[in-house]
């Protein structure tokens, strides 16, 4: 499952990373299609209750993956176009 959040556009701040996380686990897990903060909040919580003997493995991806490094708003969009902004 892949979820991403745009945050930050209301203080003016133009600095942002993308997330993403792959899980991998037996069983059938159904995610929402993540548009909005609440289907988020739902896709993480169904994440956070698998079982552990049935999780298989779980990476975490920050882009940029420099320390320090951040993603201009043009950039996040120009490279990201399929993301939705939360």
């Amino acid at each position: 499952a892949t979820s991403s959040t745009v945050a930050g556009e209301d203080n003016g701040i133009n600095e942002y990373i993308l997330v993403t996380i792959i899980a991998a686990a037996d069983g059938n897990i159904k995610l929402p299609v993540v548009t909005d903060g609440s289907e988020l909040r739902t896709a993480l919580k169904r994440l956070g209750a698998i079982r552990v003997d049935a999780l298989q493995a779980v990476e975490v991806l920050w882009t940029p993956q420099e320390e320090g490094d951040t993603l201009t708003e043009d950039e996040l969009l120009s490279d990201y176009p399929q993301l939705n902004i939360l």
